[in-house]
């Protein structure tokens, strides 16, 4: 008599038919000799006997039965993984034969390999995808079936850090040269150093720009700066124009007094 069992079977019982009271033996198995329950998951193939001894004249008994125990299918689709803004990324599977790669919207290079690229669908960006491995019963002959694990794959936008491409004018020549793809949203010039009234150019951007120089601030201080010395120069030639004024002022006072000091004397 053969019974055939998977390794991930649990626990087997056995069926008696006939006297009880026996004792079962096996080598190789993890066993209850009292019950025959045979722990599948650490026991290997092999004869199960069971026993009964004599009692009062009456003879012992003696029957056997083999037992094969197959290996379960083992599936493991590693993970999880992250594509960013939809690139091809590898994934790894490991099992106990062949297998097949499912699930998503992407292309799988080769479905049939353990080892393989997925490349997800623009469609997918910001989720996760659920891919499948899955490999058949190692032998093929039962009665094991298959197994198959899950993995994640995260899609994840691109991370954009905002700047102020900034410059004299639009980016002037002067100042870095910025070559696409260029991943971050920036103020492509325009009055001054990429103000904020200027256009604002969102990425990602497919032309060649001059990001500019040194930033926005540039346009306040010029301004600050402009206007300090304009008030500066006013202010000197305020105080120029009254010192003239008032020295010639004062001259004209002294020239009338000595004028009319002289008539008065009777000075030629």
């Amino acid at each position: 008599m053969m019974i055939a069992y998977c390794s991930d079977a649990g626990i087997a019982e056995p069926t008696l038919m006939g006297t009880g009271g026996g004792v079962y033996t096996a080598g190789g198995m993890t066993i209850d000799p009292n019950t025959g329950a045979i722990t599948l998951n650490s026991s290997g193939s092999g004869t199960v006997t069971y026993t009964i001894a004599a009692v009062s004249g009456c003879p012992g008994a003696q029957t056997t039965a083999d037992v094969v125990i197959s290996p379960a299918a083992l599936a493991d689709a590693g993970g999880p993984y992250t594509s960013v803004e939809a690139a091809p990324i590898a994934i790894s599977a490991s099992s106990s034969g062949p297998g097949s790669w499912s699930g998503g919207q992407g292309v799988l290079a080769d479905a049939a390999s353990a080892s393989t690229t997925y490349t997800p669908t623009m469609a997918e960006i910001g989720f996760a995808v659920t891919l499948t491995w899955t490999t058949d019963d190692p032998d093929a002959s039962g009665p094991c079936g298959p197994a198959s694990d899950q993995a994640h794959v995260n899609v994840d936008f691109a991370v954009y850090t905002p700047m102020f491409a900034g410059g004299a004018g639009r980016g002037d020549v002067s100042s870095a040269y910025v070559t696409p793809p260029i991943t971050a949203d920036i103020f492509n010039g325009g009055s001054g150093r990429g103000d904020a009234a200027d256009l604002f150019v969102s990425a990602p951007i497919a032309s060649s720009i001059f990001s500019g120089g040194n930033g926005r601030g540039d346009v306040a201080i010029f301004r600050e700066r402009t206007h300090r010395i304009q008030h500066l120069q006013w202010w000197d030639t305020g105080v120029a124009m009254w010192r003239t004024f008032h020295e010639r002022t004062h001259r004209i006072e002294h020239l009338l007094r000595w004028e009319w000091t002289r008539r008065c004397r009777g000075l030629s």
